[in-house]
């Protein structure tokens, strides 16, 4: 995002002994800082803004999503809200002996990790979820447009991610 706050398109490492021409790389990050330098704020907000949304949209999605895709008793749903946002595997018991497993690092597996990585997974995984409960319902103009917007909004944050 410093980088994009600055104006850079590419991504330089900064601190490598030579310059590179740089890569088109993390550029959803760099768009967060885009705007920065228009308007003049610093980028501590946009950075502050980016972490806050990410931990707090996609489980807004997974209520709806469980309503829809598990049905049942409300009590059912509250358990599978808390299953999805704060479970992980079974990893801590092997934890608690010196190992280290895949359910502290891989961020694509488990739904409370991903919160606390690139925002871009978080926000194109929330996204991903309003596609599913947008197909599952009727069939009408309104919802095929609705589809069409979350595709497009999906392609996007994937593509600069």
């Amino acid at each position: 995002m410093n980088q994009g706050w600055h104006g850079n398109w590419r991504f330089q490492l900064p601190f490598s002994p030579g310059m590179s021409p740089g890569a088109y790389i993390f550029l959803f990050l760099y768009c967060l800082g885009i705007p920065g330098q228009f308007i003049e704020y610093s980028i501590d907000p946009g950075v502050s803004c980016c972490q806050t949304d990410r931990r707090f949209l996609l489980p807004l999605g997974y209520p709806s999503f469980a309503r829809i895709f598990i049905g049942g008793s409300e009590t059912l749903h509250s358990r599978a809200f808390l299953l999805i946002t704060l479970g992980s595997g079974m990893g801590w018991l092997i934890f608690l002996i010196g190992r280290l497993t895949s359910d502290f690092w891989v961020a694509e597996a488990y739904g409370f990790l991903s919160m606390f990585s690139s925002p871009h997974f978080s926000f194109g995984l929330a996204i991903l979820l309003s596609i599913l409960v947008e197909l599952k319902k009727d069939n009408n103009w309104s919802r095929s447009l609705a589809l069409s917007g979350l595709a497009f909004v999906e392609s996007v944050i994937f593509l600069l991610g």
